[in-house]
């Protein structure tokens, strides 16, 4: 195309200049409009090129709160500071039930001396 429109644009001056312009422009319409290509099935209708851009944008939105939802997220060193902090508290727990049981059994050792005491058993 260039071997064509680039003598017209060197020799036609000022005309040949709108000549060129106006093919070129020409062209592009007609491309833009789909009306130079081979595959009709990749021109996209107005109607169509709305809806997509209207489920684009209701997808952006939904990214854009799924993005939101992450970033609250706990993250993989916090996780694991709350699992030590279970376990700490566990280890703990053990150590007080323990503590409870030998503190009944010594409740119950001096309920049952008072107890015998009472009734006159040494």
């Amino acid at each position: 195309m260039e071997k064509y429109l680039l003598p017209i644009l060197e020799e036609g001056g000022p005309i040949g200049a709108l000549v060129v312009i106006l093919v070129l422009v020409t062209g592009f319409i007609l491309r833009q409009k789909g009306w130079l290509t081979q595959d009709k099935s990749k021109v996209v209708s107005n109607s169509q090129l709305s809806e997509l851009s209207s489920r684009v944008g209701e997808i952006d939105k939904r990214l854009a709160t799924v993005e939101h939802d992450i970033e609250a997220l706990p993250t993989r060193a916090e996780i694991h500071e709350l699992q030590l902090a279970h376990e700490r508290l566990a280890g703990r727990l053990l150590v007080l039930e323990n503590t409870t049981q030998a503190t009944k059994a010594g409740v119950l050792r001096v309920e049952d001396f008072l107890i015998n005491l009472s009734k006159g058993h040494t």
